[in-house]
């Protein structure tokens, strides 16, 4: 599969797993990812998203797990995103490209480290 992310995606409230890695999805993720309340499992990984992560991220509350590695993200991980993963027991695993030299995306937080692509 390849694209972007529909806008109709962000208003399927109900939604507990998206799962759409080793796809091409592309261009940035929309900041409406926040609207996925009941979101438990976002798998992203193996894409070529771009650009910053979104703060909204921050905003699912029922989070486990957030694999966002081997895309083209830049920038850091948003401090919002942190800050939940350290409230909440549940947020466990947190993956981006921070493990390269350099690092695509800065994260402190972050539970594992990609090198992402080179």
């Amino acid at each position: 599969l390849n694209g972007t992310l529909p806008d109709e995606l962000y208003g399927t409230t109900s939604l507990r797993v998206l799962n759409l890695a080793s796809n091409e999805f592309g261009g940035e993720i929309s900041t409406k990812i926040g609207d996925l309340e009941d979101l438990t499992d976002l798998e992203l990984q193996y894409n070529k998203f771009e650009g910053a992560i979104p703060s909204t991220l921050a905003s699912l509350d029922e989070i486990k797990r957030v694999d966002l590695s081997f895309n083209l993200f830049t920038g850091s991980m948003p401090s919002e995103v942190c800050d939940l993963r350290g409230d909440s027991f549940l947020f466990v695993d947190l993956v981006s490209d921070c493990g390269g030299s350099p690092a695509q995306v800065s994260c402190d937080c972050c539970s594992t480290c990609e090198p992402g692509y080179t």
